[in-house]
């Protein structure tokens, strides 16, 4: 079968919902490793905050690996809705994101794979649907017209559009092709904005699971273990006497020896 990459509509992760999703769960796990751990009472008695906990979880997290795992998700759920919204199966499955170097202009865009098949029979809904030519035709001059502050690369005209076979149209084009489509079986922009920020409300587990993956465990282990030493090397200038709070014997003393 062959496939066509298709850009769908994302807001990124540039002080988003999405990147507000993720850090939540950052900051939900430090809490709870702070204050209700079975080594909360440890972290106390050293005086290891909530915030040096997720500081020292943030430096072993590739976020990069943990904005996929969740985009992966948000993806296979967003589309769903859109198709439910449709009445129409879309078959679009996540293929990549691509972040700019800067966020001043633009923000991180989602990439799909689409049958090249799907993309010819949106054109052809649009063709043969009473108003489908002209959202297409609105929709090329809105997005693809050159104005002051914009120069596009494109011709926003509908009849050079219509010229080139689908299979030559770019993600860009099938993009501006899709939003049409979406138009046409009733889904405007404030439905897909709507639609995204609901997917995202049901995407906190996706957001902790890839956390959890792109977490390096074992260094953030052995930094912790780092800070509980510095910290008890500091609390004990003060305090000859003071020692670690008791332990079950079930659990590992990483403080054995002291």
């Amino acid at each position: 079968m062959e496939n066509r990459e298709l850009q769908i509509p994302f807001m990124g992760f540039y002080e988003s919902i999405h990147s507000a999703t993720i850090d939540d769960q950052m900051d939900s796990w430090a809490d709870y490793e702070a204050n209700y751990s079975d080594n909360a009472a440890e972290y106390k008695a050293l005086e290891i905050s909530e915030s040096d906990l997720f500081n020292l979880r943030f430096d072993c997290t590739d976020y990069g690996v943990a904005q996929r795992e969740y985009l992966e998700s948000f993806t296979r759920r967003f589309i769903g809705e859109l198709s439910d919204e449709a009445g129409r199966d879309i078959p679009a499955t996540f293929k990549a994101m691509e972040s700019p170097k800067y966020y001043n202009f633009e923000t991180d865009r989602l990439f799909c794979e689409i049958p090249l098949s799907f993309a010819e029979s949106m054109l052809a809904d649009l063709k043969g649907k009473k108003g489908g030519v002209k959202i297409l035709e609105s929709a090329i001059e809105e997005r693809h017209k050159s104005r002051d502050g914009f120069m596009s690369f494109y011709r926003a005209d509908l009849a050079t559009w219509l010229k080139k076979p689908v299979a030559d149209w770019d993600h860009n084009e099938l993009e501006t092709l899709f939003l049409s489509w979406l138009e046409l079986n009733g889904i405007c922009a404030d439905d897909i904005d709507r639609l995204e920020r609901d997917t995202c409300c049901e995407c906190h587990e996706s957001a902790y699971q890839g956390l959890d993956s792109a977490t390096n465990w074992e260094e953030y282990e052995s930094k912790l273990e780092a800070l509980k030493w510095e910290k008890l090397a500091a609390i004990k200038a003060d305090d000859p006497e003071f020692s670690i709070p008791y332990r079950c014997s079930s659990t590992p003393d990483m403080f054995k020896g002291a």
